[in-house]
């Protein structure tokens, strides 16, 4: 579905991810497109900071009778954090035990609220390396033979 690795997108019930309706706060986010211009669905991996996000609400049931047909599956609506005072940091840093690409990032969160009003700020950075079909040749499949494993030797 033109997944090149770094989105994540909401597919409930396996019937694909046209067929999920993601919203933010209540309010419906514009679905991404493949390079063919067909509708893909929409990408939660770089719309807001994780760190942010307060809660993950998930309508299954009757989601289509009131959002319409791009909710067949489902609704997924992410609420994000709206009383937090103070500083949060959150570092996360993985490395696969073999043959992969690690994956390192930093999430900063601040907030102030007072009588006036409130201001929450939100940063997430991340760092992805490159991985090569060829660092996991188990996973590799031969088109003339899709039953038949990738010999890398």
């Amino acid at each position: 579905q033109g997944n090149q690795g770094t989105e994540v997108w909401a597919n409930l019930r396996g019937l694909g991810t046209r067929a999920t309706m993601t919203m933010m706060d209540g309010h419906r986010l514009p679905a991404d497109t493949n390079p063919r211009g067909e509708r893909a669905g929409v990408d939660v991996s770089g719309m807001y900071p994780s760190i942010a996000i307060g809660r993950v609400e998930t309508i299954l049931d009757g989601a289509s009778a009131l959002y319409g047909a791009e909710a067949v599956s489902g609704v997924i609506n992410m609420v994000p954090r709206k009383d937090f005072e103070g500083f949060e940091v959150s570092v996360d840093w993985s490395q696969p035990f073999e043959d992969g690409a690690p994956n390192q990032g930093i999430s900063l969160l601040g907030g102030v609220q007072g009588d006036r009003g409130r201001a929450i700020f939100a940063l997430e950075l991340r760092d992805t390396e490159r991985m090569r079909f060829t660092d996991r040749p188990d996973f590799i499949i031969d088109t003339k033979n899709p039953w038949q494993r990738f010999d890398a030797s």
